[in-house]
């Protein structure tokens, strides 16, 4: 099914049939264009007409749908360009097939579909209605309208393409800010205004962009209108047109002329009741309907196991946690309630007992032996300091509290869902332990009745609570999903329902396994000699990706190697464990695979040194072997023989030997993994690009590389992007370089085995290294403010492992580890804060560039300048850094992205990220900062230095406007170098801004960026333009340093 489509249409009667139609090839966007050169459409009511009608009727046929109706098409009876690519092009039966074709190759829509025309349906052009006035027929050069515009609805197009039609010149639109809809319904998941404005401009260039578009936040009923003498019309619904009329008082008393006003009926020829209405065109239903259901996506949190599947429940004082968590309960689920939890904590004898009392000193405990609650709050409460102190014991320790009944729970292997009850998961930090966040919000004023009520609270007492803790808008804009228990239980009950199902049908995804299959019928008189040493090509039920259906396919299957047997199978059963395979709940699991492991069958051909079998024996294939050789069959203790290891398969071969036992029978809790321990102590020997000194090639060398110590993990690297920051550091000009060292930072990979005390990781986990790491311990991770923790800061910088010593030797000599990832290695080691597990679905070869380049331009767009909608960017630099960044600008909105560079030939693939216009220094003779000021009237926005010259840093900064402007400085710049600009720059407001990483949090985010990229939000595979073996990485320095390049990845 084609993300957008463009249905292509002449006839209204046919409309329904064809929206109908449409649904089955559109999962998202559909564009719909009237076909002016057929029909009669000639003037603003019929247009007015034909649009509402439409999207009447859209609402009732594809209300899942974003419907645009293309209104620059029939003003000049030609193709418009869009923002969304058209997938798939559909037109009725009137349309001449030419026309269609002729439109699907300016769109250069891929797929063309004819729809069939209804038998008994005629076709019917569009027309007026009978009784439209003089005045509808009338366009003005400034018209404007307002409203909150929450989630674009059928109303809400109704009354922007109406508006739309009737404008000459310019559209102003007034959209409520958040001091405006305090008073509405449920406010907290109105969406902010910024995004609403952007999803109103998008929406009207997308429909006519002839217009000049005026999207502005209002803060007042009244907007702009009250002021703009050049207004001349005003376009509102029958429900405020009382609004319009009071528009027009206020521009009486300010001496402007009267506007026009333009009713619009939302309902067009129907006679339907106040409540229908409401169900039709209000957005508060809307945001009710919101209740119970994802209204953001989790993000990935590939650190976390799948099972059991982790909820934090939060919600403020009175707003019905309890009840619901009992209502899950009775679902099924587990509850963890973090409030009893925490009382346990505080017992006599305990680790955090005892840490209180050392801490603010015995005169917490009472006479009883227990620590005296009013005594500890009037310390902890008296002073904020002393709260956050309290909160540093306590919270770790309930943490660590909640970890180990998640593992309980897990072990009984009863529940599917935990919900952990905890009302400072926010503040606490904690929404990285969970997959998701849901939460309950009710009504400041109600949660002070029911508050006043339970707890016979004065009023003011009630408020004091309520008011010290997290806002119902804090709440919201870090849930999933959200429910109010403000009206019946009834009501409430309906939410809860509806967000269990659908967290079910989301983790119902192992499918049911039949009880028998017959993959072909067998012929009698297998010959088997015939097939000795040869190639089969046979057939094979294959599993290409987790949670599908297996595909028939034709596979080939080598001859046997040595000690090696090749079996014709004649039947085979199925068990649950393939289907926990399939279904991705194995840890191990690696695809595409050919899955079972319970068949019987004749051997056809023997391998050399093989003594016991012979063509014709019937055999039965055994997932766990017997050597008769290792110390584990020889103790008579264990059938777990070791003597196999078994190869790995993703989608390249990865030469990754591991000991395999079945970790889904013989690895639960209690038992030893006898896997980890024999690889946990194994010296790897394996291939890795050395950096001798500085400015000299990268030689490939065989290296040893150690096993993981504490909080380590070995991966073995896959692919390795080549960046920069090496060139840098090879080159000589990082300050902390250090030789000999293996550099390399953007690796993508596999583990290999984990050392003592890592919890988050385990063998075959795909990962990214991150050498920006995240412990959520240090006072910069805990700030919110920064990603720069510092928890192996010094250690990093000295080239070592946290332990202060290095994991790799080279002829005898130590090989220093470069920041913390060293990922131009086959094998490489790294501190578990500086990792994250990542959707095996992802190509590791092209996510590799999520450890460095891309986040680091993307977000230094997007979290360090926040770029607003609407803006002037320029860019120094388009390598992959300045690449990424306009990518980040396009994300934000930025209606400019002007990139500066001195080779023009990075302008065409500019285009592709989002750059708008080019500059090159070399066309200029004046500095290039006065020539982007005045290119910008005034200067940019936002300025990014991707380049690391000092010289371009004082540029970019001095391109800035003034009042506002504000440079980001990206690129690192050769150790010892300083910036410098006239002070008056920065006195006159422009300010300059570092980032690293893009201010990433690089647990947290890299997941999250690699579901973007897996959802095709992301651009990443036009990032890498070479890629090429371990042997020929110095090539990979030589075309970055030619410009040839923009990323160069390395495939080990």
């Amino acid at each position: 099914m084609a993300k957008t489509g463009l249905l292509l249409t002449s006839s209204l009667a046919r409309l329904p049939f064809c929206l109908q139609a449409a649904r089955k090839h559109v999962a998202k966007t559909l564009y719909i264009q009237i076909e002016p050169r057929s029909s009669n459409i000639q003037c603003v009511p019929i247009y007015s007409t034909a649009i509402n009608r439409i999207y009447t009727s859209s609402s009732i046929h594809c209300n899942h749908l974003d419907v645009r109706v293309l209104i620059t098409n029939l003003r000049g009876q030609r193709v418009q360009s869009l923002s969304q690519q058209v997938d798939v092009l559909m037109f009725d039966a009137d349309v001449p097939q030419a026309e269609a074709t002729l439109l699907a190759e300016g769109l250069r829509a891929p797929s063309v579909v004819q729809l069939e025309n209804p038998e008994a349906v005629e076709s019917q052009g569009f027309t007026t209605e009978d009784g439209d006035s003089p005045d509808s027929y009338k366009m003005h050069d400034n018209v404007v309208l307002g409203g909150t515009f929450d989630r674009l609805h059928m109303g809400h197009k109704i009354l922007l393409s109406n508006a739309v039609l009737r404008a000459k010149k310019r559209l102003v639109v007034g959209v409520t800010d958040a001091s405006m809809v305090k008073s509405k319904k449920l406010p907290e998941l109105i969406l902010p205004v910024d995004q609403r404005i952007n999803d109103v401009t998008n929406f009207l260039k997308d429909i006519d962009h002839s217009l000049r578009y005026e999207v502005v936040p209002i803060s007042d009923p009244f907007g702009p209108t009250a002021t703009d003498p050049d207004m001349d019309l005003i376009v509102v619904s029958q429900e405020t047109q009382r609004g319009g009329e009071k528009v027009n008082e206020l521009r009486q008393k300010n001496n402007l002329n009267k506007l026009q006003i333009h009713c619009i009926g939302m309902l067009e020829g129907e006679s339907v009741s106040e409540e229908d209405k409401e169900v039709k065109i209000s957005s508060s239903n809307q945001r009710m309907d919101l209740l119970g259901t994802r209204i953001r996506e989790p993000e990935p949190k590939g650190h976390l196991e799948k099972h059991p599947y982790l909820i934090g429940l939060l919600g403020g004082i009175a707003s019905g946690k309890s009840i619901m968590c009992e209502r899950f309960k009775r679902f099924g689920a587990a509850v963890i309630d973090c409030d009893k939890l925490a009382h346990s904590l505080y017992e006599p004898g305990t680790e955090c007992f005892n840490a209180l009392k050392e801490h603010f000193g015995a005169g917490i405990v009472g006479s009883d032996g227990k620590i005296d609650r009013k005594i500890l709050g009037s310390i902890v409460f008296s002073q904020k300091e002393k709260l956050e102190e309290l909160n540093g014991i306590v919270w770790p320790k309930l943490l660590d509290a909640v970890k180990v009944r998640i593992e309980e729970i897990r072990k009984q292997g009863q529940h599917r869902v935990v919900f952990i009850e905890a009302a400072v998961l926010l503040k606490a930090g904690w929404q990285n332990h969970v997959h998701e966040v849901w939460s309950l919000i009710i009504p400041p004023e109600e949660a002070i009745r029911r508050l006043q009520e339970r707890n016979n609270l004065t009023e003011e007492e009630a408020k004091m609570r309520i008011n010290s803790q997290l806002s119902n808008d804090v709440i919201v804009q870090h849930s999933n999903v959200v429910f109010s228990s403000q009206w019946s239980y009834e009501f409430t009950e309906k939410q809860a329902v509806r967000a269990w199902e659908i967290l079910m049908k989301d983790l119902d995804t192992c499918p049911e396994v039949s009880s028998k299959i017959y993959l072909s019928n067998i012929p009698e008189g297998v010959e088997m000699s015939s097939t000795a040493g040869k190639v089969i090509k046979c057939r094979a039920a294959v599993a290409w990706k987790e949670k599908q259906p297996l595909t028939i396919e034709e596979i080939e299957v080598d001859p046997p190697k040595a000690h090696e047997v090749r079996i014709k199978i004649l039947a085979t059963g199925v068990c649950h464990t393939d289907a926990y395979t399939l279904g991705g709940f194995d840890s191990e699991g690696v695809f595409p695979v050919i899955l079972g492991h319970e068949g019987a069958g004749i051997v056809e051909s023997v391998g050399e040194g093989v003594t016991g079998f012979k063509e014709g024996d019937h055999v039965i294939p055994l997932y766990i072997p017997q050597c008769n050789e290792c110390k584990f069959c020889k103790s008579g203790k264990t059938n777990l023989c070791q003597k196999i290891r078994v190869t790995q398969e993703g989608d390249h071969v990865i030469p990754l030997y591991i000991p395999q036992c079945n970790e889904c029978k013989f690895c639960k809790s209690g038992k030893t993994n006898l896997c980890q321990k024999i690889r946990v102590t194994q010296v790897i020997k394996c291939r890795a690009a050395v950096a001798w000194k500085e400015k000299q090639p990268l030689t490939i060398e065989e290296i040893e590389v150690d096993p993981p110590k504490a909080h380590e993990v070995r991966i073995k690297i896959l692919a390795t992007g080549v960046c920069h920051t090496d060139a840098y550091t090879l080159g000589g000009f990082d300050s902390e370089g250090i030789f000999p060292v293996i550099l390399g930072h953007e690796g993508a990979g596999i583990v290999e085995s984990v050392g003592e005390g890592v919890t988050g990781f385990k063998e075959g986990d795909h990962v990214i290294p991150l050498y920006i790491p995240q412990c959520n311990e240090c006072k910069f991770c805990k700030s919110g403010k920064t990603n720069l923790c510092q928890k192996i800061r010094v250690t990093q910088g000295r080239g070592v492992m946290p332990d202060g010593t290095s994991r790799f030797r080279c002829r005898g000599e130590t090989v220093f580890h470069f920041m913390g990832t060293s990922t131009f290695s086959e094998y490489t080691v790294v501190a578990d804060v500086s990792l994250c597990r990542i959707d095996r679905a992802a190509p590791l070869e092209k996510v590799c560039l999520l450890g460095c380049g891309i986040p680091t331009g993307y977000g230094a767009a997007l979290n360090t300048a926040k770029v607003e909608p609407g803006t002037t960017c320029v860019i120094f630099g388009l390598g992959c850094v300045g690449l990424a960044a306009a990518m980040g600008c396009k994300k934000a909105g930025a209606t400019r992205i002007i990139g500066v560079d001195l080779n023009p030939g990075k302008f065409d693939v500019g285009r592709t990220f989002g750059c708008t216009e080019f500059v090159n220094p070399k066309d200029h003779t004046r500095p290039i900062q006065e020539v982007l000021v005045e290119l910008t009237d005034g200067g940019a926005d936002y300025t990014f230095e991707c380049i690391g010259n000092v010289a371009t840093m004082r540029a970019a900064l001095e391109a800035c406007c003034k009042g506002w402007g504000t440079s980001v400085i990206i690129g690192v710049a050769a150790a010892g170098q300083e910036i410098s600009t006239k002070p008056f720059y920065l006195v006159t407001g422009r300010s300059w801004k570092g980032s690293a990483f893009g201010g990433w949090k690089s647990i947290d985010s890299v997941p999250m960026l690699v579901g973007e990229y897996l959802n095709k939000e992301l651009l990443i595979d036009e990032f890498v333009t070479h890629t090429m073996s371990l042997d020929k990485i110095n090539e990979a320095f030589d075309l970055m340093h030619e410009g040839k390049s923009i990323r160069s990845v390395v495939n080990f």
